[in-house]
């Protein structure tokens, strides 16, 4: 039997919606255990290395065009550090943040045009590519929300 283990490493699109002023709080609840400062993402990545595990980290990537690269920067570089595998992660959502749109944002890959899923996949590659990331040859949909469209 094989098992392959997955994690998705992503800020929340939501909280940002609700609170575009409080990035940090957002970094340290998604990526870093919340206030409590435990089972985060760095601790996920010391419990593989005791047990001498490996995974794949589906970053999200597109949260970048938002944010700032810091943050993508910041999370690679730590998942590289325990040399771990990282694969792209979109949630669409983050685009239409980034146009400034005031609605909040519900869209899955599933919701958009083949051409603007293509799009969408391709600022990803270049953000994790610009995170130091290479070799990326997986993509997950945010929220499960592919289609076939997504998988041409």
């Amino acid at each position: 039997m094989h098992i392959l283990l997955t994690f998705d490493v992503e800020l929340s699109p939501d909280f940002h919606w609700r609170h575009p002023d409080r990035l940090r709080d957002n970094v340290q609840r998604s990526y870093y255990g919340g206030g409590a400062g435990r089972w985060g993402l760095e601790d996920q990545l010391k419990l593989l290395s005791n047990y001498g595990l490996k995974a794949v980290f589906f970053v999200e990537a597109l949260s970048a065009c938002v944010t700032g690269p810091e943050q993508l920067l910041d999370v690679c570089a730590l998942i590289r550090r325990y040399n771990q595998d990282i694969q792209l992660h979109t949630h669409p959502e983050w685009l239409e943040l980034r146009a400034g749109n005031q609605e909040k944002p519900s869209r899955l890959m599933a919701d958009l045009s083949e051409a603007q899923q293509s799009d969408a996949i391709a600022v990803g590659l270049s953000n994790l590519a610009a995170a130091g990331c290479k070799n990326i040859i997986a993509h997950r949909a945010g929220g499960f929300g592919a289609n076939f469209d997504t998988l041409r």
